[in-house]
């Protein structure tokens, strides 16, 4: 599925640029074929996940104990990602408006696919000794090196940076999926994350300490790692309790 979505996402970009160049399209209405592709790709991925593995794709609406704690996480990683927007210049122009659809399209496909289809089918598989903490584990590893493919590293430090950060998120994100049962959670927290490193580039409180980026990427991805991996444990608690009332 991933390489059908690669195909026609390079496809179209290759179409956009003999477009533009062209002067068939506008540069102003380039970002059309970037929210042509990822429809494309998130209405395969749907299709393929109801018709082939009849997977479910879950988005509850539950504030109970403990879920709640996975919303609240949620809100409090939203505000903290748009909480500097005022200090940092966006606006929607054209390439802003690109900008913006990268946020999005990634954030809804790459959680339908690694999240609603790998990490919900590796967790129900008898067969796996510990499925929960396999199949988060293996997600997130595959979204780090999902993250890999971007050529955009100018040294093997911002190459190691991405790996790690990237892993941390996935652990994170199945915390939240697991806890909540609602990939809606899941997608805003990467679209803010996705924002935050398009469109905010300068976080004032970081004046106040004398760390290099790699440093604070490490603090960021240690915190995911230990939100994400109390949300499990929270969930595999609440599992386990309720099969022993049963």
């Amino acid at each position: 599925m991933y390489l059908i979505f690669a195909v026609l996402s390079i496809g179209l970009l290759i179409l956009a640029e003999v477009l533009v160049k062209t002067g068939i399209l506008s540069k102003n209405y380039g970002w059309t074929l970037i929210l042509i592709r990822y429809i494309i790709a998130i209405v395969a991925l749907i299709l393929y996940s109801q018709k082939v593995v009849h997977n479910k794709f879950n988005f509850e609406f539950d504030l109970k104990w403990p879920s709640i704690i996975g919303w609240v996480v949620t809100l409090i990683f939203i505000v903290f990602n748009f909480w500097y927007i005022g200090d940092n210049d966006f606006t929607l122009s054209n390439n802003g408006l690109s900008s913006l659809l990268y946020c999005l399209g990634p954030a809804i496909f790459e959680e339908l696919w690694l999240r609603g289809l790998i990490f919900n089918r590796l967790r129900i598989v008898n067969k796996l000794d510990h499925p929960l903490f396999k199949a988060t584990f293996i997600s997130a590893a595959l979204f780090a090196v999902l993250h890999l493919i971007l050529p955009d590293y100018s040294n093997w430090l911002d190459l190691l940076t991405q790996i790690i950060t990237a892993f941390g998120l996935g652990v994170l994100f199945a915390g939240i999926y697991c806890i909540t049962n609602n990939l809606a959670l899941t997608m805003l927290i990467h679209f803010s994350e996705n924002f935050n490193s398009y469109f905010i580039t300068y976080l004032p409180w970081f004046d106040d300490f004398d760390l290099n980026d790699f440093i604070v990427n490490l603090i960021q991805t240690f915190i995911y790692l230990i939100i994400g991996i109390f949300l499990l444990w929270l969930f595999w608690r609440k599992k386990n309790s309720v099969k022993r009332n049963d």
